[in-house]
């Protein structure tokens, strides 16, 4: 099983009535000990593609999965570190 897995990830954002689509679609497999290179034009969402694997970002619409563990599913709280949100009283646990 891949350490990181986008599954038809995309991030979309809207700007006036037009809707611009920074990432759309993609699928990527990184398996654990490998190495990638994120490559590409200006403007072609390697950014956010980055910002979303990094948590970040949320999704669009996709998965996003690290170590097997579905990220969408995650509240904001277990998206910050752990350390820093068990001091914030106003974080909700999951």
């Amino acid at each position: 099983m891949a350490k990181i897995r986008l599954v038809a990830l995309a991030k979309h954002y809207h700007r006036g009535g037009e809707v611009i689509r920074a990432l759309d679609g993609v699928r990527l497999d990184i398996d654990d000990g490998e190495f990638v290179a994120v490559v590409g034009r200006s403007a072609s969402g390697k950014t956010t593609m980055l910002g979303l694997m990094g948590l970040l970002l949320r999704p669009t619409s996709g998965r996003l999965f690290i170590d097997d563990l579905d990220t969408g599913k995650l509240d904001e709280c277990e998206l910050a570190a752990s350390d820093s949100c068990s001091r914030n009283r106003t974080c909700p646990r999951a």
